[in-house]
């Protein structure tokens, strides 16, 4: 009642609050945490006889309160609606239109649409300079900068965050230099210099001490955790194990402090891998145990990997009896929950060489040929996975651009303000070029859909050998980013997941990686199996998709 009550109030009193009073309703309604109410007000708000920038700004406040209620594909759109009003209105506020835009991005970047991100950035970066605001501008750089690197343009994105950077000194901006700090952090880490990435970090740890800003001291301490984690992760990468593990307690500490225990254990069980470094094992299983047991308290999904990561710490010491127990466990586990196939192909080859190892050949055999069975199925379920989204792909995108041009075309219709005929040939002219654009986009998603097709047909009997290809990769290092990969983690990757999984991505198989790092072929299958966890993939390619963010798509 009260929903409907908030609505009709904004009706009855749109002609007396004005409409710019209007939109600050709505806004009233986003301040005070009432989002879906915020966004049936707005719509309803929006069928009436609006100038285009209040238009524009109830969409905003609309996306506002599509954000907050976690609905990134509906706020995007807002946002990019809103900053189509805006560039019609009778006068022009570019730092609105570069917010609107700036937006719109992150939510692209938060469903990993990394094209769509960088070509919105790109567009809000032209208002960003023509409005002369620099701290706007320092942040669209900023966001750049970030979305290049993720798209793996290494040069343009060291160039934009050199930019974002160099303009916040300038501004004296602590809370945005701590920032910036970290993305190029991130970026050096990506292209190996790890010894120029920890001083980054340490730079940003010191911003952040002088940050004078209204972020909460909850979010700030839990960018300090972040940070000491990532410096803990970099100093096992250069083998600096003491700095590592002095980061990790750090990090640890503040998790705890703030109330985060779940990432105060995700940093115990990363400070563990230090201890199998220096081959403290006792230590790592002790941590790992810890772990597991608070992880099965709280009934983590996490707690099957860590589990794994004990069975490991138990096989190095030579202790099978015990790696056999938690093995086994987890296999229940996978019995009565649903677990990812590669996760229980992953237990079960471990299991398979464990038996093998202690003599016992014939049960062996018998979990290899349920790990085979289970490996012969998964293909077959990935090729057909793969055909069925190729079918579906283009016929998904066709709707969606005609749904956004059906969106477009409502709103149009619903404005009852006339215009002169040239107001008139340029609204004309503009649906025309959209519904052109939209046909020639048709026109090449149909054709590629064709292509992929008869590239199926020719190709089906070698499927299988070209997805291990494709998942194996070629024989060169992919530059991959730990510190922004791990900021968007549940459960962050270790420095030797991260080697790791470089080494999975190419052409090297198990064994081929364990020769290379020094590990056993068991520790190297339990590493990728946690990567997997972590990155919420089941394969290598999935994996390799993930990390281009998607860019193939």
């Amino acid at each position: 009642m009260r929903k409907w009550g908030v609505i009709i109030f904004l009706l009855s009193h749109l002609s007396t609050i004005g409409q710019d009073e209007a939109w600050s309703q709505v806004e009233k309604l986003v301040i005070n945490g009432e989002f879906a109410f915020a966004v049936s007000s707005a719509d309803s708000l929006l069928e009436e006889n609006l100038s285009d920038y209040a238009r524009a700004k109830i969409l905003f406040q609309k996306g506002e309160a599509q954000y907050y209620l976690n609905q990134m594909k509906a706020a995007g759109d807002s946002y990019t609606l809103a900053s189509f009003y805006a560039e019609r209105a009778e006068i022009i506020d570019p730092v609105f239109i570069s917010t609107c835009l700036g937006n719109a991005a992150w939510c692209w970047g938060y469903l990993h649409q990394t094209r769509k991100q960088l070509e919105t950035l790109n567009k809000s970066v032209i208002y960003a300079e023509r409005s002369g605001d620099s701290t706007e501008l320092a942040a669209i750089y900023s966001n750049l900068g970030s979305a290049h690197t993720r798209a793996g343009n290494t040069s343009e994105a060291l160039a934009f965050l050199t930019k974002a950077y160099e303009m916040d000194i300038a501004l004296r901006d602590t809370s945005a230099l701590s920032s910036d700090l970290n993305n190029l952090a991130y970026l050096f880490g990506i292209i190996g210099h790890d010894h120029k990435a920890i001083d980054y970090l340490k730079e940003s740890l010191s911003m952040l001490d002088m940050v004078n800003t209204d972020r909460s001291p909850i979010e700030i301490s839990r960018s300090r955790a972040v940070r000491m984690n990532n410096l803990g992760a970099r100093y096992r990468n250069i083998e600096v194990f003491d700095s590592a593990i002095y980061w990790f307690e750090n990090a640890i500490d503040i998790y705890l402090d703030i109330g985060d225990s779940i990432k105060a254990n995700q940093s115990r069980l990363n400070m563990s891998g230090v201890y199998n470094d220096r081959e403290e094992y006792h230590k790592a299983i002790q941590i790992q145990r810890d772990v597991v047991k608070f992880l099965e308290n709280r009934k983590v999904g996490t707690s099957y990997a860590a589990r794994n990561a004990l069975a490991e710490s138990y096989i190095a010491i030579g202790n099978t009896s015990e790696a056999l127990q938690i093995l086994e466990k987890n296999l229940e586990v996978a019995r009565t929950r649903k677990v990812e196939d590669v996760d229980l192909m992953e237990t079960l080859a471990l299991k398979q060489d464990l038996l093998e190892k202690a003599g016992r050949y014939y049960e062996s055999l018998q979990v290899s040929k349920a790990y085979l069975q289970m490996k012969d199925s998964f293909f077959t379920t990935e090729n057909q996975r793969q055909i069925a989204e190729l079918e579906v792909f283009y016929d998904i995108e066709k709707k969606e651009t005609e749904l956004e041009l059906l969106t477009i075309k409502n709103q149009l219709a619903g404005e009852k303000i006339l215009r002169d005929r040239r107001e008139k040939t340029a609204l004309y002219t503009g649906i025309g070029f959209i519904l052109l654009l939209a046909s020639y986009v048709f026109y090449v998603q149909r054709k590629q859909y064709l292509l992929k097709n008869e590239m199926l047909a020719n190709e089906m009997d070698g499927l299988r050998s070209k997805i291990n290809l494709l998942i194996s990769g070629k024989e060169e290092q992919l530059s991959i980013d730990i510190d922004h990969v791990n900021e968007k983690l549940i459960e962050p990757l270790t420095e030797r997941e991260m080697e790791i999984l470089q080494l999975a991505i190419t052409d090297m198989n198990n064994r081929a990686i364990a020769e290379k790092v020094f590990l056993s072929i068991h520790t190297v299958k339990f590493h990728l199996r946690r990567v997997y966890d972590k990155l919420g993939v089941s394969n290598r390619k999935e994996a390799l998709v993930f990390l281009l963010d998607k860019e193939s798509n």
